[in-house]
């Protein structure tokens, strides 16, 4: 069998065997469990929101809840931490004056509710689909 042949037979294989197997095991959200729309793994769009903008479960569905969006409030572009809205990105108040060994830090979102419980969630069980998720909004 010739090397373009074999390749995109076994291309085949991999599509249509993972096509089978999500009809009899459908994806679902790495966080939460609920069935995704999307044959792609990781986080269905609550627990991707939740999990962003620090908001608590049970405050994700209230429209009065109050609570900060992501993108709303600033972060500090060295260490990442959350900034009042009066302050420009580059004056962090945990920051001004010092050196560090790193020139930024990347944070998914605040460590609280959600990804709080998801990184303890990680950290006890080796939970390699939740992880990888997280991995994936970092990217």
């Amino acid at each position: 069998m010739a090397r373009t042949q074999m390749h995109s037979t076994v291309k085949w294989l991999r599509t249509t065997g993972s096509e089978l197997l999500d009809l009899v095991f459908p994806p679902v959200c790495a966080g939460c469990g609920d069935a995704l729309n999307g044959r792609t793994p990781g986080l269905c769009e609550v627990c991707r929101i939740g999990v962003t903008s620090g908001v608590a479960a049970s405050e994700r569905n209230r429209p009065d809840s109050g609570s900060v969006v992501a993108g709303q409030m600033g972060r500090c572009l060295r260490c990442a931490m959350p900034l009042p809205a009066v302050l420009p990105e580059d004056d962090c108040i945990r920051c001004r004056g010092k050196r560090w060994k790193f020139g930024r830090v990347v944070a998914v979102g605040p460590y609280q509710h959600l990804l709080r419980d998801y990184v303890i969630r990680i950290k006890r069980n080796s939970d390699d689909g939740l992880r990888q998720a997280l991995a994936e909004l970092l990217a």
